[in-house]
Protein backbone atom coordinates (compact mmCIF):
# COMPACT_ATOMS: atom_id res chain seq x y z
CA UNK A 1 0.00 0.00 0.00
CA UNK A 2 1.40 3.40 -0.94
CA UNK A 3 0.99 6.41 1.28
CA UNK A 4 -0.58 9.41 -0.41
CA UNK A 5 1.26 12.65 0.06
CA UNK A 6 -1.10 15.34 1.24
CA UNK A 7 -0.64 18.87 0.01
CA UNK A 8 0.43 21.22 2.81
CA UNK A 9 -2.00 23.93 3.71
CA UNK A 10 -1.36 27.43 2.42
CA UNK A 11 -0.60 28.52 5.99
CA UNK A 12 2.00 25.75 6.39
CA UNK A 13 3.63 26.63 3.07
CA UNK A 14 3.59 30.34 3.97
CA UNK A 15 5.33 29.50 7.25
CA UNK A 16 7.97 27.49 5.37
CA UNK A 17 8.44 30.44 2.98
CA UNK A 18 8.83 32.80 5.93
CA UNK A 19 11.47 30.58 7.52
CA UNK A 20 13.46 30.47 4.27
CA UNK A 21 13.05 34.24 3.86
CA UNK A 22 14.53 34.78 7.32
CA UNK A 23 17.48 32.60 6.35
CA UNK A 24 17.94 34.73 3.20
CA UNK A 25 17.77 37.94 5.24
CA UNK A 26 20.42 36.55 7.61
CA UNK A 27 22.65 35.66 4.64
CA UNK A 28 22.47 31.91 5.33
CA UNK A 29 20.64 31.06 2.10
CA UNK A 30 20.74 32.41 -1.45
CA UNK A 31 17.44 33.52 -2.93
CA UNK A 32 17.81 31.24 -5.97
CA UNK A 33 18.39 28.19 -3.73
CA UNK A 34 15.43 29.10 -1.51
CA UNK A 35 13.06 29.60 -4.45
CA UNK A 36 14.17 26.31 -6.04
CA UNK A 37 13.62 24.45 -2.77
CA UNK A 38 10.19 26.01 -2.19
CA UNK A 39 9.12 25.34 -5.79
CA UNK A 40 10.15 21.69 -5.45
CA UNK A 41 8.19 21.33 -2.18
CA UNK A 42 5.11 22.90 -3.79
CA UNK A 43 5.33 20.62 -6.85
CA UNK A 44 5.98 17.36 -5.00
CA UNK A 45 3.40 17.99 -2.29
CA UNK A 46 0.63 18.77 -4.77
CA UNK A 47 0.17 22.33 -3.57
CA UNK A 48 0.52 23.72 -7.10
CA UNK A 49 -2.20 21.36 -8.29
CA UNK A 50 -4.40 22.44 -5.36
CA UNK A 51 -4.04 26.24 -5.48
CA UNK A 52 -2.16 26.99 -8.71
CA UNK A 53 1.31 28.20 -9.60
CA UNK A 54 0.39 31.91 -9.28
CA UNK A 55 -0.87 31.46 -5.71
CA UNK A 56 2.30 29.54 -4.76
CA UNK A 57 4.49 32.28 -6.24
CA UNK A 58 2.48 34.93 -4.40
CA UNK A 59 3.10 33.13 -1.09
CA UNK A 60 6.82 32.94 -1.80
CA UNK A 61 6.99 36.55 -2.98
CA UNK A 62 5.15 37.93 0.04
CA UNK A 63 7.48 36.13 2.45
CA UNK A 64 10.62 37.24 0.65
CA UNK A 65 9.41 40.83 0.34
CA UNK A 66 8.49 40.96 4.02
CA UNK A 67 11.90 39.63 5.07
CA UNK A 68 13.69 42.17 2.88
CA UNK A 69 11.85 45.03 4.59
CA UNK A 70 13.22 44.21 8.05
CA UNK A 71 16.49 46.06 8.62
CA UNK A 72 19.51 44.17 9.90
CA UNK A 73 20.05 45.59 13.40
CA UNK A 74 22.28 44.27 16.13
CA UNK A 75 19.71 45.06 18.82
CA UNK A 76 15.93 44.75 18.41
CA UNK A 77 15.56 47.79 20.69
CA UNK A 78 17.34 49.88 18.06
CA UNK A 79 14.47 49.25 15.64
CA UNK A 80 11.87 50.25 18.22
CA UNK A 81 13.82 53.39 19.13
CA UNK A 82 14.33 54.26 15.48
CA UNK A 83 10.63 53.83 14.73
CA UNK A 84 9.63 55.88 17.74
CA UNK A 85 12.03 58.66 16.78
CA UNK A 86 10.64 58.69 13.22
CA UNK A 87 7.07 58.86 14.52
CA UNK A 88 7.93 61.76 16.82
CA UNK A 89 9.66 63.67 14.00
CA UNK A 90 6.71 63.20 11.65
CA UNK A 91 4.25 64.25 14.35
CA UNK A 92 6.28 67.40 15.04
CA UNK A 93 6.34 68.21 11.31
CA UNK A 94 2.58 67.73 11.10
CA UNK A 95 1.95 70.01 14.08
CA UNK A 96 4.24 72.63 12.53
CA UNK A 97 2.28 72.47 9.26
CA UNK A 98 -0.99 72.93 11.14
CA UNK A 99 0.37 75.86 13.13
CA UNK A 100 1.75 77.56 10.02
CA UNK A 101 -1.66 77.23 8.37
CA UNK A 102 -3.45 78.80 11.36
CA UNK A 103 -3.00 82.59 11.69
CA UNK A 104 -3.42 82.29 15.46
CA UNK A 105 -0.35 80.01 15.73
CA UNK A 106 1.82 81.00 12.76
CA UNK A 107 3.86 83.38 14.96
CA UNK A 108 5.46 80.40 16.70
CA UNK A 109 7.47 79.59 13.55
CA UNK A 110 7.73 82.86 11.58
CA UNK A 111 8.91 85.37 14.15
CA UNK A 112 5.78 87.47 13.68
CA UNK A 113 4.17 89.19 16.62
CA UNK A 114 1.66 87.13 18.50
CA UNK A 115 -1.86 88.15 17.39
CA UNK A 116 -4.11 89.87 19.89
CA UNK A 117 -6.76 87.65 21.34
CA UNK A 118 -10.20 88.93 20.47
CA UNK A 119 -13.01 88.16 22.86
CA UNK A 120 -15.79 86.02 21.47
CA UNK A 121 -18.84 88.06 20.52
CA UNK A 122 -21.78 87.40 22.78
CA UNK A 123 -24.28 85.08 21.24
CA UNK A 124 -27.53 86.63 20.12
CA UNK A 125 -30.39 85.41 22.16
CA UNK A 126 -33.05 83.66 20.16
CA UNK A 127 -36.58 85.02 20.52
CA UNK A 128 -38.74 83.11 22.97
CA UNK A 129 -40.77 80.26 21.59
CA UNK A 130 -42.87 77.81 23.59
CA UNK A 131 -41.80 74.20 23.71
CA UNK A 132 -43.28 71.89 21.09
CA UNK A 133 -45.07 69.92 23.81
CA UNK A 134 -46.72 73.14 25.01
CA UNK A 135 -47.85 73.96 21.45
CA UNK A 136 -49.33 70.48 21.06
CA UNK A 137 -51.09 70.77 24.43
CA UNK A 138 -52.48 74.16 23.34
CA UNK A 139 -53.96 72.68 20.17
CA UNK A 140 -55.47 69.85 22.20
CA UNK A 141 -57.16 72.37 24.53
CA UNK A 142 -58.38 74.39 21.52
CA UNK A 143 -59.96 71.26 20.02
CA UNK A 144 -61.99 70.69 23.21
CA UNK A 145 -63.99 73.77 22.16
CA UNK A 146 -64.37 74.88 25.81
CA UNK A 147 -63.60 78.63 26.15
CA UNK A 148 -63.49 78.51 29.98
CA UNK A 149 -61.00 75.65 29.98
CA UNK A 150 -58.90 77.46 27.35
CA UNK A 151 -58.87 80.64 29.48
CA UNK A 152 -57.76 78.73 32.59
CA UNK A 153 -55.08 76.86 30.63
CA UNK A 154 -53.69 80.08 29.12
CA UNK A 155 -53.69 81.69 32.58
CA UNK A 156 -51.41 78.83 33.69
CA UNK A 157 -49.06 79.61 30.75
CA UNK A 158 -48.65 83.40 30.81
CA UNK A 159 -45.24 83.45 29.05
CA UNK A 160 -46.53 81.22 26.24
CA UNK A 161 -49.90 82.91 25.68
CA UNK A 162 -48.71 85.67 23.26
CA UNK A 163 -46.88 83.21 21.01
CA UNK A 164 -49.73 80.69 21.14
CA UNK A 165 -52.17 83.45 20.17
CA UNK A 166 -49.98 84.21 17.11
CA UNK A 167 -50.08 80.53 16.14
CA UNK A 168 -53.86 80.40 16.58
CA UNK A 169 -54.32 83.59 14.56
CA UNK A 170 -52.04 82.35 11.76
CA UNK A 171 -54.00 79.11 11.49
CA UNK A 172 -57.36 80.88 11.32
CA UNK A 173 -56.28 83.14 8.45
Amino acid sequence: MTAAILAPSQADFAALCASRARMMADGDLLICDAVDELQTVAERSGLIAAIGQDAVQNLMGEAIAAASLVPDLAEPDELAEGCEAEIMLRAAELVQQWELADPRDRWRHTGERRPAVRPEPSARREPYAPAQSTVEAFWHVVRTDDPDYLSRWLADHPADAPELFKLWKARRC
